[in-house]
């Protein structure tokens, strides 16, 4: 076990990989759209590339910066490709079970959800979304790249709901919320450490339940919070597994 690791910056739409060559009357992409989610997917491919390679995640971001020459561009755009990289790397190694495949395809789902139609994931249940998208990995990748993708992408489309931006914003509660669930991990730990199994369970459950009002939209909260708090989830719900069998 371990505590969790937190890189906060600013927001940021979610990323997009590379798509299929063809798509359904109605399904189709803008042009700027479209180049968005080719951009992304080098991205997305990049970063799973480094993480292959065991390169932490702090150097992956480092790399990419570097190869995007972020410090070249103007304010604005370097703040949103800035942001772009640290969001992509964060769910990248969040979720390192997910293939480079599995990642391209579940991303440009995700960014055509969003365009298309206003729907995003709910990161709330990134437990749940985890496992599904695996089982498409598991029975297809190997056997046949479409019912791989079009498994992704009905767990995406089942998954998606709408976005509210009319939402009042609460950017405070977000960072205030981020800090209280680190401090109930960390406490967590040390609890399970010293042999109180049920206490530091009851901590980790308090820090689960704040990291989804977080990642499933009850708070007006940033993307690259929402990607922090579904790494947050992810490891919370390992480390009661691993507690539980105590």
């Amino acid at each position: 076990m371990r505590p969790v690791l937190i890189l906060i910056f600013a927001a940021a739409l979610v990323a997009c990989a590379s798509g299929p060559k063809a798509i359904s009357p109605g399904e189709q992409l803008s042009g700027i759209e479209a180049r968005r989610c080719k951009d992304m997917a080098g991205m997305t491919s990049d970063l799973a590339a480094l993480r292959a390679r065991n390169v932490s995640k702090r150097q992956a971001i480092k790399l990419q910066l570097k190869a995007r020459e972020v410090t070249t561009l103007e304010y604005s755009k370097r703040r949103t490709v800035t942001s772009e990289i640290y969001e992509t790397a964060i769910l990248v190694y969040a979720i390192p079970d997910f293939s480079l495949a599995t990642l391209e395809r579940f991303k440009w789902s995700e960014c055509k959800t969003m365009a298309l139609h206003n729907n995003a994931l709910n990161y709330g249940d990134i437990v749940g979304i985890k496992d599904e998208v695996m089982r498409c990995q598991t029975q297809f990748e190997q056997k046949s790249a479409r019912k791989h993708k079009a498994c992704i992408d009905a767990v995406v489309k089942d998954r998606a709901q709408l976005v509210n931006f009319d939402q009042q914003t609460e950017q405070q509660s977000c960072r205030n919320l981020i800090t209280v669930s680190i401090n109930l991990h960390k406490k967590a730990v040390k609890l399970a450490r010293k042999g109180s199994k049920q206490t530091a369970l009851g901590s980790l459950e308090k820090s689960m339940t704040n990291w989804k009002k977080i990642a499933n939209g009850t708070l007006r909260c940033s993307n690259i919070e929402k990607a922090i708090a579904a790494d947050g989830i992810l490891r919370a719900n390992q480390d009661m597994s691993s507690i539980a069998r105590i």
